[in-house]
């Protein structure tokens, strides 16, 4: 499991997100970003984190396909 604890304005929020391998999710992640950005469904250009580049949402939830569960406390 990896947890994720952030602040913002409208309170404290933990991300956790699961899987069997963390280093083959890491993989599959790294992989995923770059078609999607091949894709061109980047949000803006220039250097980013995949997070600012990719809506969260749809990225996190096309890792489910490989076995990663996730959610947002």
């Amino acid at each position: 499991k990896v947890f994720v604890h952030g602040q913002t304005p409208s309170g404290s929020h933990v991300f956790v997100a699961s899987g069997r391998d963390v280093y083959r999710i890491s993989g599959i992640t790294a992989a995923l970003t770059a078609a999607q950005l091949a894709d061109g469904q980047a949000r803006d250009g220039g250097v980013m984190t995949t997070g600012k580049a990719l809506p969260a949402v749809p990225f996190l939830d096309s890792l489910k396909a490989h076995g990663v569960r996730w959610e947002l406390r």
